[in-house]
């Protein structure tokens, strides 16, 4: 199932490997997108370490391109690298932002919030990334849907509610066994 499940990340990326912008493409060196290119398609068949590397080889062509490293973060989150990937997405927001790729700056944000969100310590800063998405999504031009982001709102105040009604459960039954004994 998890083979299955970085397939299809990984087909996902690739998608936007392929919706890359012709000004994107005339500025960076030659090679870069051969070896984003390599490095997808040794993530789709499972080759971790070759992605790695072509990856790093694509980032020292070009290291301030955003597509790359959003890939590489979607690569760590999908082999289970959660600080790595919230690294990767935070790095990939801030040059998207610097170039102005509105694009890959919904991909970032979307991608530091769902990061945040496989992290149980971190649901708070999940909540605060997912109200970034969505103000993004309201200008966006339709680069990112802020109905997902208000539903993972939705649903991450549903799951603090209920998680502070378990804390308030588990103390009334402790105070019930204490005074039992």
């Amino acid at each position: 199932m998890k083979r299955l499940v970085g397939v299809s990340v990984a087909f996902v990326i690739a998608g936007w490997v392929s919706a890359s912008s012709g000004t994107a493409l005339a500025q960076v060196p030659a090679g870069y997108h051969e070896q984003v290119r390599t490095a997808m398609s040794s993530f789709v068949v499972g080759d971790h370490e070759s992605a790695a590397r072509h990856f790093r080889e694509a980032l020292a062509l070009a290291p301030s391109q955003p597509d790359a490293l959003c890939y590489v973060a979607e690569m760590n989150r999908a082999t289970g690298d959660l600080n790595g990937a919230l690294d990767g997405f935070q790095d990939c927001l801030r040059f998207a932002r610097e170039s102005g790729d509105r694009r890959f700056q919904a991909r970032a944000l979307h991608g530091i919030a769902s990061t945040l969100e496989r992290m149980p310590e971190r649901i708070q800063d999940a909540r605060n990334a997912w109200q970034e998405y969505v103000r993004f999504a309201d200008t966006s031009g339709g680069l990112a849907d802020g109905r997902i982001g208000r539903t993972r709102i939705e649903v991450i105040d549903a799951w603090v509610a209920l998680e502070q009604r378990m804390v308030e459960v588990r103390a009334r039954i402790a105070e019930r066994e204490r005074a039992a004994h």
